[in-house]
């Protein structure tokens, strides 16, 4: 440990003793009220801004409003900040306790609010350790609001955030008082026994989808039990399997996962369904011969519907969320790494995520023959895009209006777009397209 933390930690625990605050006969202080914004205080520097993007308790994409224009910012347009002094629990690779809901504490302030000014703590916009995001104090205010709050001061003292070694910075006697006071009052994350709605308690790894997809081969191994959270976008009831997915609200890349529930029938699984799901991550090979076209699945799903909150239930989370597929093109299927340190290829994050791809001539076409498996009909496209790039499409046995199946002579030669989950069969990537709503034969 730094001689800086250990200094901190010293000065906390004896603030903490002596602090009258913390007092049971005195109310608590409240030190967001008395800490003002001074647009005068020509040390610092600040900007109007809007939210361009969430990402978590203290962490947020800004966009400048007009008039405002720091060199700094031209490069990339908008200005990853980090919140200058506090550290909230994680929410976006592994999930830890009071994570999700400190960063929809921070969702909540600013989306409510009529003006965000952002400021450095000295005359110059300063990065953080990463070289990419800016360390910032990050203040609004509302409708209904005189004066601005800090949102970071906000977070430590409800017990949604840590202090971070600050003492190099201008409002570090504050912050020190009132996460004493946070911890004195046990608030929040200071209290080891209370609940936290926003985080799952039970037996398994809390983590995002992403975290299970780009460590999926680790958690295999270990056949580990996790909960994740999903949006569920295909329901497949011939197999009995559901594919959610997750998106990175920093990247803006989505990550799925398939979940297989058995042969009982799930209702929090239907399309639209924002699911909390808790389960067993396996390597599943259909055709031992074929290794191939084995796939990761989360399987051991269960649903007890009068006590969802009941340890390894999963819980419906938000009904009709909208679901719009990922417009992609062959390139996004490469199967050359992004960097060199990714587990995944380019393609192979995406898979499972349900996506579209518009203009595929159809070039050959096979049909599945036979009369004993449950895909007798279905069929196997071998189409190209419009720079020539081959695009596989395999579909389920896609009925008709008038109940007749989609034949290979329909849509040979043709163009088609079609909309369904990215799959690797033979060890391709291909798109999986599972009804006749999602194939659209355009020179039909």
């Amino acid at each position: 440990m730094k001689i800086k933390n250990l200094l901190l930690l010293f000065v906390t625990v004896l603030s903490t003793a002596i602090c009258g605050c913390t007092s049971n006969n005195k109310e608590p202080v409240d030190y967001v009220a008395q800490t003002k914004l001074d647009l005068n205080d020509t040390s610092k520097v600040y900007a109007e801004v809007t939210v361009l993007r969430y990402v978590d308790g203290d962490t947020t994409h800004f966009a400048l409003k007009d008039g405002f224009t720091p060199k700094e910012w031209i490069e990339d347009e908008y200005l990853k900040a980090r919140y200058n002094s506090v550290d909230t629990p994680e929410s976006t690779g592994k999930v830890e306790k009071w994570g999700k809901t400190a960063a929809y504490y921070t969702r909540d302030a600013l989306s409510s609010a009529t003006s965000i000014i952002i400021q450095s703590d000295t005359n110059k916009w300063n990065k953080d350790s990463t070289g990419e995001r800016y360390l910032v104090w990050v203040w609004y205010k509302t409708a209904s609001d005189t004066d601005y709050h800090l949102l970071n001061l906000e977070l430590i003292q409800n017990g949604l955030a840590k202090l971070k070694s600050a003492s190099d910075f201008s409002l570090y006697d504050t912050f020190l008082n009132a996460n004493n006071q946070a911890i004195a009052l046990k608030y929040n994350l200071y209290d080891a026994n209370k609940v936290d709605e926003n985080w799952y308690a039970g037996k398994a790894i809390n983590m995002t989808i992403e975290e299970l997809r780009l460590n999926a081969e680790e958690y295999a191994a270990q056949n580990a039990k996790v909960s994740v959270e999903g949006l569920v976008t295909i329901y497949d009831g011939t197999n009995h399997m559901a594919y959610a997915q997750y998106q990175d609200p920093e990247t803006e890349r989505w990550y799925g996962m398939n979940f297989y529930e058995g042969f009982t029938h799930y209702t929090p699984l239907e399309k639209g369904n924002l699911v909390r799901l808790v389960g067993n991550i396996s390597l599943y090979t259909p055709d031992p011969d074929n290794p191939e076209n084995a796939s990761y699945q989360v399987s051991g799903l269960n649903y007890l519907a009068m006590t969802p909150d009941y340890e390894g239930s999963m819980k419906l989370l938000q009904k009709n969320v909208e679901v719009t597929p990922l417009k992609i093109t062959s390139d996004d299927l490469s199967n050359e790494k992004e960097d060199p340190e990714d587990t995944l290829t380019k393609g192979e994050k995406l898979e499972s995520v349900l996506v579209s791809m518009d203009d595929l001539t159809v070039v050959s076409a096979y049909t599945t023959t036979n009369s004993s498996i449950k895909s007798d009909g279905a069929l196997t496209l071998t189409c190209k895009d419009a720079n020539n790039k081959e695009v596989i499409v395999r579909t389920s046995v896609l009925k008709k209006s008038d109940n007749t199946i989609l034949t290979k002579e329909e849509v040979e030669g043709k163009t088609i777009s079609v909309n369904g989950i990215v799959a690797k069969y033979g060890g391709k990537l291909q798109i999986r397209v599972f009804t006749i709503n999602d194939l659209t034969i355009k020179n039909a």
